[in-house]
């Protein structure tokens, strides 16, 4: 999980699980070398973390809460080759009594392996937080020549 100026909440945790997932992607295209890419789809609890990260022709603006990880799956997304569609799931399914779809499961899995997750960083005082993407929005340049 990365580090940040912003409070983690739970929109904010969806938001780094598809920042996640299209990092993944993009660095498989790019070590197989990928020139078109194939299908990808993504289930989510969260209509609005959906909504924030693909739903932006553009980059989001500045006033927009989570602008910062928008802009990085923005970035990422325009270098995907691969088709991605997503729909939404609804979360907290195992806790209703019935049988549930793949999706709900996996869901349920994903959400169960961050809660784990999230308790062990925080019991946790050597966990070391990522800097998946903090370099992406800033560089440093000299005469109008970018060094970093």
């Amino acid at each position: 999980m990365p580090s940040s100026t912003s409070k983690m909440t739970s929109h904010r945790a969806e938001l780094y699980g598809i920042y996640g997932i299209l990092f993944a992607l993009l660095r498989l295209e790019q070590h197989h070398k990928l020139q078109s890419g194939g299908n990808l789809h993504i289930a989510c609890d969260s209509q609005s973390a959906l909504d924030n990260s693909f739903a932006h022709s553009k980059r989001a603006p500045v006033s927009t809460n989570n602008f910062d990880i928008i802009w990085a799956i923005y970035q990422l997304r325009q270098q995907i080759k691969t088709t991605i569609t997503y729909e939404h799931v609804y979360g907290h399914q195992d806790e209703k009594n019935r049988k549930l779809t793949r999706l709900e499961r996996i869901n349920c899995e994903m959400d169960h392996a961050a809660s784990k997750h999230r308790i062990y960083i925080e019991g946790n005082p050597q966990y070391k937080c990522s800097q998946i993407y903090l370099h992406k929005f800033w560089t440093i340049s000299i005469k109008n020549k970018i060094i970093s």
